[in-house]
C-alpha cells in the first residue's frame, strides 16, 4: 500500500513528520506502523521504533507488511513539536483500501523493491548476493520468497498454464538469466507446448549473461536472438499465452527475468486475462519480431 501525504504551507511551521496507525479489518488488528528514520535525542537502539515516537519524515510511505485481499483503514496524523515533546494534531485524515492481488480480470503483483533492502539486509543478515544467485553456502529459498512476494510464483503458474500441444507461449524478454523461470520455460516446451523466446542480445554484456543461463537451462534451440539492426536495446518484458493459436493471456510489467539480489529488487508486473491482438502484433513495428510472432489470427 503506497500513502501519500500532503499539507499546506502554513502547516509546516514546527512539524516533525507524520504516525501512521494502520487497523486491519480482517485480522482485527490496530496498530502505529514501524519506521527506520528516528531522532538522535530520542532514539534507544531499536531499529524499527514507532512512528508514534519516531514520525515519518516524508510526503509518502510504502507499507510492505500489507497483505494480499485484507482492509485496511490508515490514519495519518502530523506531528508537531521537538523530538522529547511531541505533540499531534486533532484533523487527521483516514484513507482506507483493500491490498487486492486478484480481480475478475486482472492479478497485480509487486514484489518488495529497493525501498526493502534495508529491511531485507535486517531479516536476512546471513544472505549474500552469490547465496541469491544459488552459488553460495546458505539456502536462499526464504530470502528469494521474502523478495518474489508472489510475483516469482505468479509468472511460473503462467507459464504451467501452457499444459499442452493446443498452447503456447510467446516470450519477449531482455535479461534472461534467471534458472527457475528458464525450467518452467523448458518444462512447457516438453509438455509439448509451443514455446518462442525473443531475446536481446545485441550487446555483449548481455550475450555474456544471457547465453550461458539459455545453455545451462536447454533451452537454445527455444530462442531467437533479437538482433534488430540500426535499432537500440529493447527492454521488452512480456509473455503471451497462446491456446490454439490465440492470445488469451498478458504477463507484463518492469521485472526482468533476472537474479534476485538488491541490484534486480524493484519489480511491479500485470497478468491480464484479456489480451487485444495489437499486443500479440507487438513485432508489427520491427521486422524481426514481426517474422517471430507472426500475425495474429
Amino acid at each position: 500500500m503506497l500513502l501519500g501525504m500532503d499539507a499546506k504551507r502554513k502547516a509546516t511551521k514546527g512539524r516533525l513528520g507524520f504516525t501512521i496507525h494502520r487497523t486491519d479489518h480482517t485480522e482485527d488488528e490496530a496498530y502505529y506502523l514501524r519506521g527506520g528514520l528516528t531522532f538522535k535525542e530520542t532514539h534507544r537502539g531499536e531499529d524499527h521504533p514507532s512512528v508514534l515516537e519516531h514520525p515519518i519524515q516524508d510526503f509518502k510511505w510504502g507499507d510492505y507488511s500489507a497483505k494480499p485481499n485484507h482492509r485496511y483503514t490508515y490514519k495519518i496524523t502530523p506531528a508537531y513539536g521537538t523530538p522529547k515533546n511531541i505533540t499531534h494534531s486533532r484533523r487527521s485524515p483516514s484513507p482506507s483500501g483493500r491490498s487486492r492481488r486478484n480481480t475478475k480480470e486482472h492479478t497485480v503483483y509487486f514484489n518488495r523493491g529497493v525501498a526493502g533492502s534495508q529491511a531485507f539486509a535486517q531479516k536476512f543478515p546471513e544472505i549474500t548476493k552469490k547465496d541469491l544467485d544459488g552459488q553460495g553456502d546458505n539456502d536462499n529459498a526464504a530470502a528469494v520468497q521474502w523478495l518474489s512476494r508472489g510475483l516469482l510464483e505468479g509468472m511460473c503458474a503462467f507459464i504451467a498454464k501452457a499444459k499442452g500441444k493446443d498452447w503456447g507461449l510467446r516470450v519477449c524478454i531482455f535479461e534472461f538469466t534467471f534458472q527457475p523461470v528458464l525450467d518452467e520455460l523448458r518444462k512447457a516446451h516438453l509438455r509439448k507446448a509451443d514455446v518462442q523466446v525473443l531475446n536481446d542480445q545485441k550487446s555483449k554484456a548481455l550475450r555474456e549473461e544471457n547465453l550461458p543461463a539459455i545453455a545451462e537451462a536447454r533451452i537454445s534451440g527455444l530462442v531467437t536472438p533479437r538482433k534488430a539492426a540500426g535499432q537500440g536495446l529493447g527492454h521488452n518484458k512480456f509473455i503471451v499465452l497462446l491456446h490454439k493459436g490465440r492470445p488469451v493471456e498478458l504477463w507484463t510489467g518492469s521485472t526482468n527475468i533476472a537474479e534476485w539480489h538488491e541490484e534486480k529488487l524493484t519489480g511491479l508486473n500485470v497478468h491480464v486475462r484479456y489480451v487485444h491482438n495489437k499486443y500479440y502484433q507487438r513485432g508489427s513495428v520491427r521486422e524481426q519480431e514481426r517474422k517471430h510472432f507472426g500475425k495474429a489470427p
